[in-house]
């Protein structure tokens, strides 16, 4: 059957995702071809109405938009490399959904203009069952006409995704940068569940008092990334000093309790350093200025 949309699209790489992506394209009713290491799972989607690929080339030769998505960049040179890809991609675009380093990034940016081609690299923040949904996102990093041309394609698997511009490295420092906030966040969570469990507390009394307060954590969220953007992190309700004394109550009661420590040391010693580059009257925001230099 013919397709209604006549943007043809090579999906590289079958995992859980690229399924999904593979899948989602061929419900917008794209030509979608594909190419995965192990046949059977290119098989499924040929069902679906893809076109099987024999090898990565005729992946490359078959579609104006390559999408890219694999478990990371080694992956990607190894297809590059083994299969000796070296051909002219003039009029074609490489979606790299692929998740790599800064230097993976640049490596495949030279790559592409090398051999003529163009290039947008993004990051998916989702889960492969999101994807196509308002729950998916995508952060798209690329020149405006080359995001512009394949707008359809990535509106059908992010309607909300996010154009980050033509800094190509964009989406993978804004994901690694949402990503310690998430898991600074979840490893004190946890911390405080083993503190609970060690003093007799429900967790359930924990789980009502944490989720009731979580919109407080979203607020304090906003206030410190507005007052550093503004470069206003005097202005405070509580200092950084006043915040240590909490921290070092916390690791008194972490030691009392006999848990591992390893998280409340590690703050503990950010709130020392803070203190001895004399920001202690400051607001917790200026904690920020710790980060900057290594």
């Amino acid at each position: 059957m013919k397709k209604s949309n006549c943007q043809s699209i090579s999906v590289i790489g079958l995992g859980s995702m690229g399924s999904a992506l593979a899948e989602t394209l061929l419900k917008s009713d794209f030509n979608v071809s594909v190419w995965n290491r192990t046949l059977l799972k290119s098989k499924k989607l040929e069902n679906q109405g893809a076109n099987i690929c024999s090898s990565p080339n005729d992946a490359f030769k078959n579609s104006q938009f390559i999408i890219a998505s694999l478990s990371n960049y080694e992956a990607w040179n190894n297809i590059i490399n083994s299969n000796q890809i070296d051909m002219d991609l003039s009029g074609k675009t490489i979606i790299q959904l692929t998740t790599g380093s800064i230097e993976e990034v640049s490596a495949l940016s030279d790559w592409v203009k090398k051999h003529n081609g163009n290039l947008l690299e993004g990051i998916i923040s989702c889960f492969p069952s999101q994807i196509g949904t308002e729950e998916s996102l995508i952060l798209l990093a690329g020149n405006n006409k080359s995001i512009h041309n394949c707008k359809d394609i990535i509106s059908a698997l992010s309607p909300k995704y996010k154009n980050l511009g033509d800094n190509l490295i964009a989406p993978t420092v804004l994901s690694r940068a949402f990503l310690s906030g998430v898991l600074g966040g979840l490893i004190g969570m946890m911390n405080g569940v083993v503190l609970c469990q060690n003093a007799a507390i429900s967790l359930d009394d924990f789980k009502d008092i944490y989720m009731d307060r979580n919109s407080i954590i979203e607020q304090e969220s906003e206030r410190i990334i507005d007052a550093i953007a503004a470069e206003d992190t005097k202005s405070t309700e509580a200092s950084i000093s006043a915040w240590g004394h909490g921290q070092e109550a916390l690791l008194s009661i972490s030691k009392t309790l006999d848990s591992n420590l390893d998280f409340q040391l590690t703050l503990n010693s950010l709130f020392k350093q803070a203190i001895k580059v004399g920001l202690e009257d400051h607001d917790l925001s200026a904690m920020y200025k710790i980060f900057e230099n290594n």
